[in-house]
């Protein structure tokens, strides 16, 4: 299930920098691709903490008390 959620997630920052790549260009404006470098950290960020959170659970899954 994890390469699913690499895919599935991958693609959609590869929609989003085309999407907003689109509107820096075509606008070019420098604070206007400040503010879009800025969103796309955040998606990247989050995709990593969750694939890393994913992994750390399979790991520990075996030890957890439930």
């Amino acid at each position: 299930m994890r390469i699913v959620n690499w895919i599935c997630g991958i693609f959609a920052l590869l929609m989003l920098i085309v999407f907003l790549g689109k509107y820096a260009v075509s606008i070019g404006s420098i604070p206007l691709w400040i503010i879009i470098v800025g969103v796309l950290i955040l998606p990247v960020l989050d995709l990593y903490k969750s694939m890393k959170e994913e992994s750390g659970e399979a790991k520990t899954s075996d030890t957890r008390e439930g």
